[in-house]
């Protein structure tokens, strides 16, 4: 599960960079009064807590790490050993957002982790090498947003994901208006549509369920999205739609096509399918020979349809 707003933002920095840090929690306090973050570096550290526990702590939960880089933050040896080590990690995890913020012009480029991230301020250029000290934090503060921006969109992704998922359940439940509720206003955006997910839509259309008015050409296009997701029971809803013409034109070919793709791997549903469109596109010609061998095919793996067609024509199974 994403991590959800306010996202725990975390400082680390050397101590001679402690003013630099207050002018950013500054920049910052409007994401704060938002709700978007929450910024913590060791100064918020209450009276009677471990330092180092407390710090530990907060870094093992931070969703964004900021590296506060100058040559006092690569001289500290407490910040190489512990605190860089544990960021890089949770990064690397990809539990953490890890960005170096250049507060003052040093080799921070030799630096082989570091140099692989997007930095701020922007091009790289250290807060202290700008003419208004205000525009660069601006520009940092902006480079937080639009991660910030990034994680509350994979959050909602997330939570609009599992609205689908209860949605299926619903469905299975027999709740079908709240299941149609659900998926009538996710249904524009495939991130979120399983292809089962587009079946279940497609039923309720097809069938004017759950308070959906029925409409076979709505639910033809549902079905082929999940169709096209290689979800056999759509590929077979879309031959029989094209064979019977229900939201689209007959086209025996199509359904045919249709039939084959749910059937690789022997389903023997879609052979019966097979069995019944060339029983209906051969009757009274006397030839059904292909008929016959797809109902075969159905009737071995056990399918009672398949065996009462082949009964119904006379044929054994």
């Amino acid at each position: 599960m994403p991590p959800s707003p306010p996202f725990k933002l975390f400082i680390i920095y050397a101590r001679e960079d402690h003013l630099a840090l207050l002018e950013l929690k500054a920049h910052l306090r409007p994401l704060e009064k938002r709700g978007d973050l929450t910024v913590w570096y060791d100064g918020e550290i209450l009276p009677g807590e471990k330092w180092d526990d407390s710090i530990k702590a907060e870094l093992e939960t931070a969703d964004i790490v900021l590296l506060f880089i100058s040559k006092s933050f690569f001289n500290s040896e407490y910040i190489e050993k512990e605190e860089l080590k544990k960021a890089f990690d949770r990064h690397r995890k990809s539990k953490a957002t890890v960005v170096p913020v250049i507060i003052k012009p040093c080799l921070w480029d030799v630096h082989d982790e570091i140099a692989s991230l997007q930095v701020l301020p922007k091009d790289g250029k250290a807060v202290s090498s700008w003419g208004d000290s205000d525009e660069a934090w601006m520009d940092v503060a902006r480079g937080v947003q639009k991660i910030v921006e990034v994680k509350v969109a994979a959050y909602e992704e997330f939570l609009a994901k599992e609205d689908v998922k209860q949605a299926l359940v619903f469905y299975k439940e027999y709740k079908v208006q709240e299941a149609y509720r659900i998926l009538s206003k996710h249904e524009g955006n495939p991130r979120l549509m399983t292809a089962d997910a587009y079946y279940i839509l497609a039923e309720m259309l097809f069938y004017g369920e759950g308070g959906a008015k029925q409409n076979y050409a709505e639910a033809f296009g549902h079905y082929l999205k999940a169709a096209q997701r290689k979800y056999k029971p759509a590929c077979i809803q879309i031959g029989t739609m094209f064979q019977n013409g229900y939201g689209t034109h007959k086209n025996f070919y199509e359904a045919e096509q249709w039939y084959l793709k749910a059937e690789k791997g022997g389903d023997s549903l879609a052979q019966y399918y097979l069995g019944a469109l060339y029983e209906e596109e051969e009757e009274g010609t006397g030839n059904m020979e292909s008929a016959v061998i797809w109902y075969r095919k159905a009737a071995v793996q056990g399918n009672l349809k398949a065996k009462a067609s082949l009964k119904s024509l006379g044929y054994s199974e």
